[in-house]
C-alpha cells in the first residue's frame, strides 16, 4: 500500500531567483513488511548568475514513524541539505555537480547515520 499527498509553492522572487516550499505526507509498507508514516518540508531556491551557470540549493527535514508491532516504538527525524552547480554548455549539452548531507536521528541506535555524497551530471539532447 502506498498513499500520498503532496504540496508545492513555488515563487519566482525576481527574474534570477525563484524559491520553492514541498510539503510531503506518506504512507506505505516497506519491503520488510513495516508500514511507514512519514512527513517531510522542503525549502529550495534557484539563482540564475547566467543564462549558462545556474546555483540551486535545498534544506529539508522530516520525521518517519515505524508502524508495526516490531518497531512499534522506532522514530526517525531526519535533516539533509545540498547544493549545486549546472552549466548549458548549449542547447543540446549539460553538465552539473552538487553535495548532498543527510543526518537521521533514530530511536533505534542502530538507524543513527550521517551520510554524504558527491554527484556529478553529464546530459545531452538531441
Amino acid at each position: 500500500d502506498h498513499y500520498n499527498a503532496q504540496g508545492a509553492l513555488n515563487w519566482p522572487v525576481t527574474r534570477k531567483i525563484a524559491l520553492g516550499l514541498q510539503l510531503n505526507r506518506d504512507f506505505n509498507t516497506i519491503a520488510t513488511g513495516a508500514s511507514v508514516d512519514s512527513t517531510s518540508v522542503a525549502l529550495h531556491a534557484t539563482y540564475a548568475y547566467t543564462r549558462k551557470v545556474e546555483f540551486d540549493g535545498t534544506i529539508s527535514a522530516g520525521r518517519n514513524l515505524f508502524l508495526n508491532q516490531n518497531l512499534a516504538n522506532r522514530r526517525d527525524t531526519f535533516f539533509s541539505w545540498d547544493a549545486g552547480v549546472r552549466y548549458r554548455m548549449n542547447d543540446h549539452l549539460r553538465l552539473g555537480a552538487s553535495y548532498t548531507f543527510l543526518h537521521n536521528w533514530s530511536t533505534s541506535s542502530l538507524a543513527d547515520f550521517e551520510s554524504q555524497g558527491f554527484s556529478f551530471d553529464i546530459s545531452s539532447r538531441y
